[in-house]
């Protein structure tokens, strides 16, 4: 399974959404909560390289984006990024 880096707390961790959401969102299957702080702020590597080529910062508001765009493709709810 893929590792996610957190922008909050900077930890690099799997997602919450086997165990189910300790953050705001309460949703069993969430897949953005970090299991460090509980923060919807995961970023992954992989958007996070992308992100560092395009010159974005952490905070840019497209890589949360990118981010659900990659789960969907990862966990099988689409095949392709739209």
């Amino acid at each position: 399974m893929a590792t996610y880096k957190c922008t909050n707390c900077d930890a690099y961790k799997c997602s919450k959404y086997e165990a189910g959401c300790y953050g705001s969102c309460g949703k069993r299957d969430c897949r953005d909560c970090c299991e460090s702080c509980g923060n919807h702020t995961l970023v992954s590597t992989e958007v996070s390289k992308i992100g560092n080529q395009l010159g974005l910062s952490q905070d840019n508001e497209i890589l949360p984006i990118l981010q659900r765009m990659k789960n969907e493709v990862d966990f099988g709810d689409k095949q392709y990024f739209q």
